[in-house]
């Protein structure tokens, strides 16, 4: 896993008011390894019990598809020895994998002041814009999930936003009533990689 962040926050003066401000950015990655081992391939088991004579009265798996990848014949009915290359076949030594690896970036800026009074008090603002996208790939070996390096399983969501928000009181100090507004804008897309 590898996070990176960097960030800023500041003030300054505008026409003698003061202004604040904040932003940073950050960067993720993230990397899966699943690696299982000892484990009965349910596809390929079903395929090695399903046995048919075959020439010569040999016992061949049924499908021609599995017994061109290397089926071989299970018998699972009465106290027989299992043949070590059915059990080979139905449990590969090199079980199923996967590997995935998801990124995030996110920049996001933030400003806030006060540019002017009312007659109970200042006019407060805040407005900022946040744009965050995140991606992932996947691939796997033939036994997890079909995912392979020709045909990996991938997305990205992109998310930008922008929002601001406006304060005012509208009483006397003695019963100040403070008016908050917000204008949320976002934009959701998401498209594969």
């Amino acid at each position: 896993m590898l996070r990176l962040v960097a960030g800023t926050d500041g003030a300054f003066d505008v026409f003698g008011t003061k202004w604040s401000y904040n932003g940073y950015y950050a960067h993720g990655t993230n990397r899966t390894s699943i690696d299982v081992d000892d484990i009965s391939l349910t596809p390929r088991y079903n395929a090695a019990i399903d046995a048919i004579t075959g020439p010569n009265g040999t016992v061949v798996c049924r499908s021609a598809a599995a017994r061109a990848s290397g089926c071989v014949p299970l018998n699972v009915i009465g106290q027989v020895t299992v043949d070590p290359a059915a059990l080979a076949y139905v449990e590969p030594g090199n079980g199923p994998r996967q590997r995935s690896r998801q990124v995030e970036h996110v920049v996001s800026f933030n400003l806030s002041g006060e540019p002017f009074s009312l007659w109970a008090g200042p006019v407060a603002i805040a407005t900022g814009a946040e744009y965050r996208n995140e991606s992932y790939v996947t691939t796997a070996d033939p036994y997890g999930n079909g995912v392979t390096a020709d045909s990996p399983n991938s997305g990205a969501n992109a998310a930008p936003r922008t929002w601001t928000d406006l304060t005012a009181s509208i009483g006397s100090s003695i019963a100040s009533s403070p008016v908050t507004g917000s204008v949320p804008s976002a934009l959701l897309k998401s498209s594969p990689l």
